[in-house]
């Protein structure tokens, strides 16, 4: 799809109304998962985040990102193509693939380091 397409087809869509369409989705995802349960003390935090694989913040993260973006669950990986962000007339990068691993695992790192920490 050529980078004309791609504005236009953001330009035609209202965005307060697909915000609020994906923010609905998050939410009926994040209470599916019970995140209240997991995030309502620090103990259940502090236990989630311990036992949290790599693998499993990775894909939480796919997720959540698949939901945001509104992608079907068959296609949400990490994103392989450039994706652009902007807004006014500025166009910012995101990360290149081959820097996304290590991005996800400096993330995934920080966190647990996060959870040794006295108050999180």
């Amino acid at each position: 799809m050529k980078m004309n397409n791609i504005f236009k087809l953001q330009a035609e869509k209202n965005p307060k109304q697909e915000r609020e369409a994906q923010a609905d989705k998050v939410i009926k995802f994040l209470d599916r998962i019970k995140v209240e349960e997991v995030f309502n003390n620090e103990s259940s935090k502090r236990e989630f985040i311990e036992n949290l694989t790599f693998e499993e913040f990775q894909d939480l993260l796919m997720r959540m990102n698949g939901i945001l973006r509104n992608i079907p669950i068959k296609n949400r990986d990490v994103a392989k193509e450039e994706v652009l962000k902007g807004g006014l007339g500025e166009v910012i990068n995101t990360p290149h693939d081959k820097d996304k691993d290590g991005l996800f695992k400096t993330m995934f790192e920080a966190t647990k380091l996060m959870n040794t920490q006295k108050e999180i």
